[in-house]
């Protein structure tokens, strides 16, 4: 494996835009450059609070704080100059301050600037990844694509899929972290997961659910998506706080806090299901070895619909066909906000199939190379 040499130094620029994605990634990245290889990293992320809800020991009234080995830096509109490091990461665009890229041309060094772009799986990033760009100044940025094995690959620790096997099979583990959280997994309940952005018709589903054949046990995170679910229960919206629970027949719901990325990924290894969003939570689900629903960032003109399209033909391919088409109906109609009890049902009748499709894919990317050694390849070259 490609590594860099110890200690080069990182400065990891964030802007939180929404839905806690932005940090969410750059914060998975900057802990495995830290602690997996050694490296010095200053993260500048410009909404502290915001970081505080995926990492509680964030001060947020401090504009400077070591947490986990990584320098924390409160990225504010009045810049104060500091040294340009070796590895410059502009995360998804956030622009970096003028002044520190007229540091970076005015540097003694070879300096790589990287703009980190959102993740996608379209074949066209083929042709414009790690791709040097000439800017002002006499700079180059390249530009890198996660996604692809052929492109910046994913976000992976070393051996973190092995450690979810581990966790999968000590069900005490697993009952002891889901207390934590107050949550008690009912004998021969179906454990679900919801991590996600609004959905409005999540009544129809919910309904599916709460006739259903099974037990269910459906954990949500405080995000938008319990103004529908406060919608659907006819109830206040900050009625709906951690530990409130609710059993409507077969179906009971459960709100839960928001946690470390180290315990979501612990919940994503305990569900039976996860229905996750955005980019840091999508990845993460993908070690999960579990089945799943990819909620994309909606864009205007539907433009998301095309990145989720190309996703489900890697990740379908080699299930039949009438599989795919399956899957396929299910994950578009959450995310169009239509026809969820149908597509849910027709689904669930290939759930032993599906299963058995999340774990192979899990297994599948151990085989890719991940984004830490595409960047260090990026570096030594």
């Amino acid at each position: 494996m490609v590594k860099f040499p110890p200690h080069t130094q990182w400065d990891v620029f964030c802007k939180v835009i929404d839905n806690y994605g932005d940090i969410g990634v750059c914060w998975r990245l900057a802990r495995q450059l830290a602690n997996e290889q050694q490296q010095y990293v200053r993260l500048w992320v410009d909404d502290l609070k915001a970081f505080k809800e995926i990492c509680p020991h964030v001060n947020t009234n401090l504009n400077k704080q070591l947490v986990e080995n990584i320098f924390i830096y409160h990225w504010q509109a009045h810049w104060q100059p500091v040294s340009p490091a070796d590895i410059v990461i502009e995360s998804f665009a956030c622009n970096l301050p003028d002044d520190y890229i007229q540091a970076m041309s005015q540097a003694n060094k070879t300096i790589l600037w990287v703009n980190l772009e959102y993740l996608t799986y379209e074949r066209w990033s083929v042709d414009f990844h790690a791709i040097p760009s000439l800017q002002s100044l006499n700079l180059k940025k390249y530009f890198f694509f996660p996604g692809l094995p052929e492109t910046g690959g994913l976000i992976r620790e070393h051996a973190i899929i092995e450690q979810a096997i581990t966790f999968q099979n000590d069900p005490i583990a697993q009952q002891q972290f889901l207390s934590q959280l107050h949550v008690t997994k009912k004998p021969n309940s179906f454990l679900l997961f919801i991590f996600s952005y609004a959905n409005q018709a999540i009544g129809e589903w919910l309904d599916t659910l709460k006739h259903g054949e099974h037990a269910y046990q459906l954990l949500i995170p405080q995000t938008p998506l319990l103004k529908n679910l406060a919608d659907y229960l006819h109830i206040d919206v900050n009625t709906l706080i951690p530990d409130y629970t609710v059993q409507l027949k077969n179906l009971t719901l459960q709100i839960i806090p928001f946690i470390t990325q180290v315990d979501f990924d612990k919940l994503l290894w305990c569900t039976d299901y996860n229905i996750i969003r955005g980019e840091d939570s999508f990845i993460r689900a993908q070690y999960a070895g579990k089945p799943m629903l990819w909620h994309i960032y909606p864009q205007r003109e539907k433009t998301h619909l095309m990145k989720l399209e190309a996703f489900l033909e890697h990740y379908l391919d080699g299930l039949p066909s009438s599989v795919q088409l399956i899957i396929k109906n299910w994950w578009f109609a959450w995310n169009n906000q239509e026809n969820l009890a149908e597509s849910w049902l027709a689904y669930c009748e290939q759930i032993s199939i599906i299963k058995e499709q999340a774990k192979k894919w899990t297994e599948k990317q151990k085989t890719v190379t991940d984004l830490i050694t595409k960047l260090a390849k990026l570096y030594k070259n």
